[in-house]
C-alpha cells in the first residue's frame, strides 16, 4: 500500500485518540479534587469560607464548559468526517462519536450543577455576613 494512503488513513484515528485520552486526563484530574471540594464544601461556617467555596466551584464550572466544549468541537470534527449516513440516520453513528456527545452532556450537566452550587453558597457567605457571623 501506498505510504501517503496508510498516513491519511491512520492519521485522524490517531489524532482522535490523542484528543479524547487527553480530555479523558483532564476529566480524571478533575475528579481527584471532587471529594476535596465536598469536604470544604460540607465544613464551610464562616463566610469567607462559603466565598472560597462558591469561587472553587465557579473556576470548576469554567473549566468544565470548557471540556465540554472541546467535546463539542470533537462531535462536529467527527460528524463532518462521517458523512451524510450519521445526518440522515444518527443512529449509525460510531461509538466514538456517540461517546463524544454523551461526554460534551455530562460535562455541560456537571457544570450546570457546579454553577447552581457556587450561587448557593455565595448567598450562604452573605446571610452569614448579615447575621454577623
Amino acid at each position: 500500500m501506498n505510504p501517503r494512503k496508510l498516513i491519511s488513513f491512520f492519521l485522524p484515528g490517531s489524532v482522535l485518540a490523542l484528543l479524547l485520552l487527553g480530555s479523558s486526563m483532564a476529566v480524571a484530574g478533575d475528579q481527584l479534587e471532587t471529594p476535596k471540594l465536598e469536604a470544604l464544601a460540607l465544613n464551610a461556617r464562616t463566610p469567607e469560607q462559603h466565598a472560597a467555596v462558591s469561587r472553587r466551584f465557579r473556576l470548576r464550572a469554567e473549566a468544565l464548559d470548557a471540556a465540554a466544549a472541546t467535546h463539542e468541537a470533537n462531535v462536529r470534527t467527527l460528524t463532518r468526517s462521517a458523512g451524510a449516513m450519521v445526518r440522515k440516520w444518527p443512529g449509525m453513528a460510531t461509538g466514538a462519536l456517540r461517546t463524544e456527545r454523551r461526554k460534551a452532556l455530562e460535562a455541560r450537566r456537571a457544570a450546570a450543577e457546579c454553577r447552581r452550587l457556587s450561587r448557593e453558597h455565595l448567598q450562604l457567605s452573605v446571610e452569614a455576613l448579615g447575621r454577623g457571623r
